[in-house]
């Protein structure tokens, strides 16, 4: 014992020594060190990210948000795959519109509730009513004259929370998930037999079954892959490293114009188990690209 501690004596005298003995240890500790991504997100169909063995470990620290904007509070450098920034202009349906209008993505005009209270009368119908941070088809209404839009903002608790977009009745919507790459994996909303009229107007889980590319029904519009390049310039308007994007598509394309709008953009998509398998896919992909463009 007495020799040992003696000879960690002379290294720390011998300081040529101690600086080659430090330089070793970080190394042999930073090829050893591995870290484990931190999933940012509140929605259950994410937590199964977090499970051991789901994502690999990765030679650097990242973290990964769906929906979330909780800043990280350390002295680390983290890589990350969508930025607080981005999803806070994802979240707010009026960052989101002023990001799509900035960018040139075709989108159904919308309407401010000041806008909308000084054009009543000349405004065109039917309008959706929706919250500026809603999701899921929480809080919408179909509004079809000035008669219910005046009832709508007289009646309604909370009106200023609104905002009001045209109605298109496209017929067909499909869900696109994206990177800057392009489209990893997409849905078509299809409506279930048994809903109700009243309820047949929009799409959402509540009232759609979710076909697959490789579904006859899914019906692939010729023009795809224009609609994926607006996505892809979405995405990047937002600033988001991956994302949801709802579009609808006219079910009789005409031969001029565009045939589509992109409706909004989903930084917390719902995960079925499929959906899951893709995105356990495309997260490491996404971080390690980020990490190589930090180190250049």
């Amino acid at each position: 014992m007495k020799n040992k501690v003696k000879r960690v004596a002379t290294m720390k005298v011998n300081g040529k020594m101690k600086t080659t003995l430090a330089a070793c240890k970080k190394e042999k500790r930073s090829a050893k060190t591995m870290f484990k991504s931190i999933i940012l997100s509140r929605h259950p169909t994410h937590f199964p990210l977090r499970d051991k063995g789901v994502l690999p470990f990765l030679p650097f620290r990242s973290c990964v948000r769906f929906g979330s904007t909780t800043e990280l509070n350390t002295k680390y450098d983290y890589v990350e795959c969508n930025t607080a920034n981005s999803i806070r202009t994802s979240s707010s349906k009026l960052f989101m519109k002023e990001a799509f209008k900035e960018a040139n993505i075709p989108s159904p005009e919308w309407f401010t509730i000041d806008n909308i209270r000084e054009n009543i009368e000349t405004v065109s119908f039917p309008l959706i009513a929706k919250k500026l941070y809603g999701s899921r088809g929480r809080g919408m209404a179909k509004i079809l004259n000035s008669t219910e839009l005046i009832e709508f903002l007289d009646s309604t608790i909370g009106v200023e929370s609104y905002y009001f977009e045209k109605f298109y009745a496209y017929g067909k919507e499909y869900r696109l998930h994206m990177t800057k790459n392009g489209c990893f994996y997409a849905c078509r909303k299809m409506i279930k037999k048994e809903t109700e009229q009243k309820h047949r107007w929009y799409k959402n889980r509540t009232n759609c079954v979710w076909l697959l590319e490789t579904n006859l029904k899914f019906e692939k519009p010729d023009f795809w892959n224009l609609i994926v390049e607006d996505c892809k310039k979405a995405l990047k308007a937002i600033k988001l490293d991956v994302g949801a994007f709802d579009v609808i598509v006219k079910q009789n394309p005409s031969a001029n114009g565009k045939n589509w709008k992109i409706l909004e953009s989903n930084s917390a998509p719902s995960f079925g188990d499929l959906t899951l398998q893709y995105y356990i896919k495309q997260i490491p992909e996404i971080l390690n690209e980020k990490y190589r463009e930090s180190q250049l």
